[in-house]
């Protein structure tokens, strides 16, 4: 199965931010499919 993991942040004032990943759910495990680097995201404005 594979899902999207999807958390939405929203600063009043400043703006919003959204960012996705897809994860493939196996019978013994998962596996990050997003080809995008994890970690923080840093916003400036």
């Amino acid at each position: 199965m594979a899902i999207s993991v999807e958390p939405f942040t929203h600063v009043q004032g400043v703006g919003a931010t959204r960012h996705c990943d897809m994860v493939l759910v196996t019978g013994t495990g998962n596996e990050r499919l997003s080809l995008s680097p994890a970690g923080r995201l840093h916003i400036a404005s």
